[in-house]
């Protein structure tokens, strides 16, 4: 990227785009699958085991209401918003480190940002985001809720939470990126190939006048001048006969 043959600007083009739709939100999805996942499943696995949670349902608590829907809705306000001050560092990040290696002066960088941005990107990831978030509250929460045993199986079941939920964070950003990608890629061609449509039409398209006085009145009287008796042997604009039509300076 630093040969004199790709545009400086490339650079920052290339962070700002790998940044906002991968880095961000795969991989704090991922580190939050680790540190939040484990801790939810190990937190509700002690209330299993411990019998803490059967105390609630004798007392008349729901508690799946009570105990997993605060811990998912938690993750879906709070989770996002890591990711998306997750972007803004790591574009600023970028900055800093391409002016300070001396790579691309600071102006560069920043028109580099503004060039091409697609706002459908953004879009995109806070769609991952906010799946993401579900995935990484819902699974453990899940594994949590059901351990059978004592202090072991809680320690599996952090595992396994852990574990399912990376894969399934790996899995719907495939999913994600399949789908969506593709929607606004077929979105972006569609409406691309419909203004360069409508510009060819509009500059193909023969134009037509509407019709004026001055133009009906010129119909009518040449259709009057062919119309008149063979005698008329002479007018402004040539002999005229019934039959034809001949030039004035014959």
């Amino acid at each position: 990227l630093t040969t004199p043959f790709i545009p400086m600007e490339t650079i920052s083009m290339i962070v700002r785009d790998t940044v906002i739709l991968q880095f961000s939100p795969t991989l704090v999805s991922i580190v939050l699958a680790g540190v939040v996942g484990s801790k939810i499943a190990g937190e509700l696995g002690n209330m299993r085991v411990s019998e803490q949670i059967d105390a609630l349902e004798i007392m008349g608590i729901n508690t799946k209401a009570y105990l997993v829907l605060p811990k998912i809705l938690a993750a879906i306000v709070v989770i996002p918003m890591l990711i998306v001050l997750a972007m803004v560092l790591g574009i600023w990040g970028g900055r800093i480190a391409g002016t300070a290696a001396g790579i691309l002066p600071a102006e560069v960088y920043d028109k580099g940002l503004r060039e091409g941005f697609n706002a459908y990107n953004v879009f995109f990831s806070l769609v991952k985001a906010y799946t993401f978030a579900y995935l990484i509250s819902s699974i453990p929460a899940y594994y949590g809720y059901n351990v059978q045993g004592g202090a072991l199986e809680i320690g599996r079941a952090s595992t396994k939470a852990v574990v399912v939920s990376c894969i399934m964070i790996l899995l719907a950003d495939y999913v994600l990126s399949a789908l969506l990608l593709a929607i606004g890629g077929a979105g972006r061609i569609a409406s691309a190939g419909n203004s360069s449509t409508s510009d060819t039409e509009s500059t193909t398209a023969p134009t037509t006048r509407p019709l004026t006085l001055s133009t009906i009145t010129t119909v009518k009287w040449l259709y009057s001048a062919c119309a008149q008796p063979s005698r008329t042997r002479r007018s402004t604009i040539g002999t005229i006969t019934p039959r034809r039509l001949t030039t004035p300076f014959r």
